[in-house]
């Protein structure tokens, strides 16, 4: 495979490239079972260790995860109040962001002139249509909510977006399969029934069978062909010269035929060879092909922070990027590892693979034997095997362009590979988090900042009843004179209810009241406690369902405003996160997806050039239209559509109009697409006139017309033609389209 990162991968969908493709560095891998990995995976293994810096960080964040599931929910004490705010005001956060399917939006750069190719249109169609698949397949919108929940919980919370040919390499290995593959399952399924005798002969299991062996064996021929035509095997041969135009033999002075030397495939390729086997059905084992085992794609998933590692030279989130290595760690169970990559028992005995961890500690607190397989749960951050699951860490290095996964303890890598693909910023992954904090590795967790608060609230509930309590008169009576039943009837009657007991006279002549304590509510009052807890999360009381005596108009609306600017910061950080993994996604897209893979999933009529990531960004610009969003504001659109008209008409549209309206737009949190809107203007239109919209002075609002909004406003703009360049839109002058 090529080494540098810009360079387009010339390998179709399969992601087994031939023996040609493959680089001198992939040559110098040690073998599998070398021990000259040792003294590598021991300096890794030194690297990956958490430093005493983080350590407390580390375990805070065990300790907030412990609070939110265990603390803040159940009552430690009978006598005890529990209000669970931290889990409400997280879940109304993460509501108020608006987590939806995050789309992406291309459209061609920017480029000086104006001038805009019409083949960098479709290409940013394309690229829109494949990242939007992509996302939905690898379950992008769910992966980020959880990650937007943990970031509250934990200070930040990393997301993994890896390209995965095959999900038997990453460690996770959570890579979903493809459509063929569900073929080839289902064609196994029926081989064994039809082996066994339980289908008949010409049933519609058998030629069902017999359909989908056909469709196997064309995929497999198909991608062995996009292979051969990638990286073809040229060859001599002599042909008659011809004529190019008449296409008549060329005669040499003798008049004897002239032969002329050209390069042509090899048919005696073994990859053309076999090809023909599979489709003539010489070749029995198809289902022992590589190039049907593996699904091309990308997969998400979200790491836990105590396993991600990274150059500690970087004390800031926001430079991971710059890190010279990144790392996480993965707790596999044994079998997985042996199946995953053959290792045998004798090499998981030095790292511990056949013992029990004690550990590990329940969900009670206390360390015990058995039970739990949550590596969440372990008491020793750095131990390499809870219970029965051994940590296996995946390390990617910058300088050396590389990616291994290794286990403490092993003589060997199970992996040692140059990434079929890299982007730009070479790591795939993608830290979220909210309170950043200079100096401070890991940010602030939502959880450590609302804690004293939570603990406080709750001590003055606890504190309120007891005084309501205390208030309560308290009855002197004669030990044994009522019964337990007369006594329960006494405390639980109802208002104007009847006690019927035997000694009533003396019951009466017994009784003594005590004089109760005073009670003041604004003691114990906790409006203030809970408003500080709404305003670290940036949500009204109002919202939560609290009320209180003060003005309720004011206070919601201070409220609703710092609410507003909390929600829009959390927005714009994660809005830039998946902004960052559709770019990353583009840029691995570019050099591993074949077109016609592209035009299969996309349409026939997709562009997909060979470019690299200089050349991506030169054509295509991308962004995020549709993933986190704020509360909504309908009433601000329907007021902008509805004076749509007399904003267009007081600017005039001049040649930079659509950017003084698309600035407008996002100022107002608004995404309009401006080519589904605008039509041509007809000839002879005098200048300043907005198609669809009536005429008027300049500078006032239009005279209402019928099929109008109140006040004058323009209907909304619908079924418009949509301009392929700039000169088709309204008085911007012509300019000259590209060859």
């Amino acid at each position: 495979m090529p080494t540098d990162p810009d360079a387009p991968l010339e390998a179709a969908e399969g992601p087994q490239a031939p023996a040609e493709e493959a680089s001198e560095l992939d040559d110098a891998v040690p073998e599998k079972h070398s021990d000259a990995d040792a003294p590598l995976i021991s300096e890794f293994s030194g690297l990956v260790q958490a430093p005493q810096f983080l350590m407390s960080a580390f375990r805070q964040m065990s300790a907030d995860r412990v609070y939110v599931s265990r603390d803040a929910m159940l009552l430690k004490t009978q006598d005890t109040v529990g209000v669970n705010h931290v889990l409400r005001n997280q879940s109304l956060a993460l509501a108020y962001l608006g987590v939806a399917d995050p789309l992406p939006f291309c459209q061609p750069s920017r480029q000086v002139g104006g001038v805009v190719n019409e083949q960098n249109e479709l290409f940013a169609q394309t690229m829109e249509i494949h990242l939007s698949r992509s996302a939905s397949l690898m379950d992008l919108a769910r992966r980020t909510e959880g990650a937007c929940q943990d970031a509250s919980t934990n200070g930040f919370a990393i997301l993994k977006v890896t390209l995965q040919a095959d999900y038997m390499k990453d460690p996770l290995g959570r890579a979903r399969f493809g459509d063929m593959q569900e073929q080839v399952a289902e064609y196994q399924r029926l081989k064994e029934r039809k082996a066994a005798g339980m289908i008949p002969a010409d049933s519609a299991e058998d030629r069902s069978l017999v359909s989908m062996e056909q469709t196997i064996r064309m995929f497999v021929a198909g991608l062995i062909e996009e292979q051969i035509k990638a990286v073809p095997v040229m060859v001599p041969q002599q042909q008659l010269a011809r004529d190019p135009v008449t296409g008549t033999p060329i005669l040499d002075h003798l008049g004897q035929p002239m032969t002329q030397t050209v390069m042509v495939q090899d048919p005696t390729d073994p990859r053309e060879m076999r090809r023909k086997a599979i489709i003539d059905g010489q070749e029995e084992d198809i289902l022992g092909a590589p190039e049907v085992e593996h699904f091309l794609g990308f997969t998400c998933d979200q790491i836990l922070p105590e396993d991600f590692r990274w150059d500690w030279n970087i004390t800031r989130p926001e430079d991971m990027g710059f890190a010279e290595w990144q790392a996480h760690r993965s707790y596999m169970h044994a079998s997985s590892i042996s199946s995953k990559w053959g290792v045998t028992s004798d090499e998981l005995k030095t790292v511990g693979g056949q013992a029990t961890n004690p550990g590990v500690k329940a969900r009670g607190g206390t360390a015990t034997n058995a039970t739990t397989q949550d590596p969440s749960l372990r008491l020793d951050i750095e131990t390499p095997v809870v219970n029965d699951l051994i940590a296996v860490w995946e390390l990617w290095h910058r300088r050396l362009g590389r990616r291994f996964v290794f286990i403490e303890g092993m003589s060997r890598f199970l992996e040692n590979e140059v990434p079929q693909a890299v982007g730009s910023r070479f790591f795939p992954f993608f830290p979220i988090y909210y309170n950043r904090v200079s100096g401070q590795a890991v940010p602030v967790s939502d959880v450590q900042l609302v804690r004293n608060l939570q603990d406080e609230y709750n001590m003055m509930r606890t504190h309120d009843r007891e005084a309501r309590r205390s208030a309560y008169p308290v009855l002197f009576i004669q030990k044994g004179l009522l019964d337990k039943k007369a006594r329960e009837l006494y405390r639980n009657r109802l208002p104007f209810s009847v006690i019927e007991i035997d000694n009533a006279e003396e019951v009466k002549a017994q009784f003594t009241e005590s004089t109760a304590l005073p009670y003041n509510p604004q003691v114990f009052d906790t409006s203030k406690v809970q408003g500080d807890m709404e305003a670290m999360f940036g949500l009204p009381r109002a919202v939560t369902g609290a009320g209180s005596g003060e003005d309720l108009a004011s206070a919601l609306a201070l409220a609703k405003e710092g609410m507003e600017t909390g929600v829009s910061r959390r927005r714009v950080m994660v809005n830039r996160v998946l902004t960052d993994i559709f770019k990353w996604m583009a840029e691995i897209s570019i050099k591993a997806f074949a077109p016609s893979f592209i035009q299969r999933t996309c349409g026939v009529l997709a562009v997909w050039p060979r470019l690299t990531t200089d050349e991506l960004y030169t054509n295509l610009s991308i962004e995020v239209k549709g993933g986190l969003q704020g509360q909504p504001r309908a009433k601000d659109k329907i007021d902008l559509w509805q004076n749509f008209a007399t904003i267009a008409q007081t600017l005039q549209l001049p040649v930079n109009g659509t950017e003084v309206l698309r600035e407008l737009l996002d100022a107002l949190n608004v995404r309009v697409d401006f080519k589904r809107f605008l039509a041509p203007v007809p000839i002879g239109a005098p200048p300043g006139m907005m198609p669809g919209a009536p005429m008027g002075p300049p500078g006032q609002a239009p005279a209402p017309s019928k099929g109008q909004g109140p006040d004058g406003g323009a209907p909304l703009m619908v079924d418009r033609g949509a301009p392929s360049r700039l000169d088709q839109i309204p008085n911007h002058p012509p300019m000259p389209t590209s060859a």
